[in-house]
């Protein structure tokens, strides 16, 4: 990966999903969007390049969202979770490896307008 941002398709337990990736780093950080009319760009598209600098960036569109297939089952917690390891585990990481960060923008609401494109 580049500082450039890719988009690149995959097939996470049976869902077309997209991701935008960018970066050459030895960490990862996921980068995971909000609810309601949100994807991965409109919630990361001004962070994404300035954390590629350091790190790998991977921000998902998650299912229902922007570029990614809609289900016709429940949008459950433990559906996303595991659509979440899938992407991780098929761009070649690995779950339980602590150089992977998750970053929701539902948990840093004391910190989000610090960050680019936080709300």
């Amino acid at each position: 990966m580049t500082n450039k941002t890719d988009k690149k398709c995959m097939r996470v337990n049976e869902v077309d999903i997209t991701c935008y990736c960018a970066g050459d780093g030895n960490d990862t950080i996921v980068l995971l969007h909000g609810a309601v009319v949100d994807s991965a760009m409109l919630s990361w598209a001004e962070a994404i390049p300035l954390l590629s600098s350091q790190y790998q960036v991977i921000a998902p569109d998650l299912p229902g969202y922007g570029a990614s297939d809609r289900i016709d089952g429940e949008y459950t917690l433990s559906f996303y979770t595991d659509i979440v390891k899938g992407i991780i585990e098929a761009l070649g990481g690995q779950t339980s490896h602590p150089g992977w960060t998750v970053l929701r923008r539902w948990d840093m609401p004391e910190h989000g307008a610090n960050l680019p494109g936080a709300y």
